[in-house]
């Protein structure tokens, strides 16, 4: 059985490279603004840092400990 974040991870993963796909493309053809772009470059590197984060607390690290920690 997977794990409950490898899920989580797969539907990151699939949105971000879709995301990233239809932008470039859109930028390439002039059919979006810069603007609209950036935003949208911005909303996949959020999605990447979301799958790291998913990683971490999958592998074990718990927002407990690091609270015991400081």
């Amino acid at each position: 059985m997977l794990n409950r974040y490898v899920y989580h991870i797969i539907l990151v993963i699939i949105i971000s490279i879709v995301t990233l796909i239809i932008n470039v493309l859109s930028f390439l053809f002039k059919s979006v603004s810069n603007y609209l772009y950036l935003f949208d470059l911005a909303y996949v590197i959020g999605n990447s840092t979301h799958f790291v984060a998913l990683s971490i607390s999958s592998s074990g690290i718990n927002i407990e400990d690091e609270k015991k920690s400081t």
